[in-house]
């Protein structure tokens, strides 16, 4: 074998292409050394596309992660956003509590007025003019429902009304002075009202069982004895009508208390002594 054919067998050993005895001579060489050549760059197109490949790969993996990462911040910061907004309406809630009452405030034609101050959570209530203020001495709760916050019912020149509602059957009323001097005035169940002479029937007694009427300014007290049998526990489901008319006081009274188709009415009218 000359040493020109040991050659291209060492050459086709190194890449893989066999060299027989017909390759002594030059042009079946150079058949053996392009072909040999083709694969070659085919092994190093191979290579480099899956260079590409592996680089490739890696820059979307940095990507990802280095994204991941920064849409957890905004996730966290989000998080802390929404508890510091919480906090926020919490404290706006309970600030104002009732927010109706905010334009609930009133101020008469007479220069007195009355406001709603929401503190702490309770509401309390006050009054006065250009000479004397004064605050009611309990509070209402934030939480309560609205009519169960005193409001305006009627006015005079000596008095605001306020009424409330407290459950069923539950209401009553606060008279306040428009002095600095005169007590307020509360009860519960009231049913007729004489402005101009200070006079008030509600139920009175621990069971409230007496209707009553009473002076607000002076005190004093009028029992009326109800000359029915009610058929409720509660006397006030037995009273149909009630009205001053002058010095009386004309009551209707239903002494089925509202559950039958036919009442069973009875008539009274009381003379006013006070």
């Amino acid at each position: 074998m000359d040493r020109r054919t040991e050659k291209f067998k060492s050459l086709g050993k190194v890449l893989g292409v066999g060299v027989s005895r017909c390759t002594r001579d030059k042009s079946s060489a150079f058949i053996i050394l392009f072909l040999s050549c083709e694969k070659a760059n085919a092994v190093r197109r191979d290579f480099e596309m899956k260079t590409f490949i592996l680089i490739g790969l890696t820059f979307l993996t940095f990507s990802c992660v280095e994204k991941q990462g920064q849409q957890t911040e905004p996730a966290d910061s989000s998080r802390a956003i929404s508890e510091i907004v919480d906090q926020v309406d919490n404290k706006i809630e309970k600030d104002n509590c009732n927010a109706w009452l905010d334009g609930a405030d009133s101020t008469l034609s007479t220069g007195d007025y009355l406001k709603y101050i929401k503190e702490n959570g309770r509401i309390k209530i006050k009054w006065g003019s250009k000479d004397f203020t004064r605050t009611l001495n309990h509070s209402f709760d934030c939480d309560a429902a609205p009519h169960w916050i005193p409001t305006i019912r009627w006015t005079t020149s000596k008095y605001i009304g306020l009424g409330y509602g407290c459950g069923s059957p539950c209401w009553g009323t606060i008279i306040l002075p428009l002095n600095s001097r005169d007590s307020v005035f509360e009860t519960m169940y009231d049913f007729e009202k004489n402005l101009e002479r200070s006079l008030v029937v509600y139920l009175d007694g621990e069971d409230y069982d007496k209707l009553t009427i009473e002076n607000w300014a002076t005190g004093e007290k009028q029992e009326i004895k109800a000359r029915i049998t009610c058929e409720s526990a509660f006397l006030g489901y037995c009273i149909d009508s009630i009205k001053f008319v002058n010095d009386d006081l004309y009551i209707k009274w239903d002494e089925s208390a509202g559950q039958r188709d036919n009442k069973k009415e009875n008539v009274d009218l009381v003379r006013v002594e006070i």
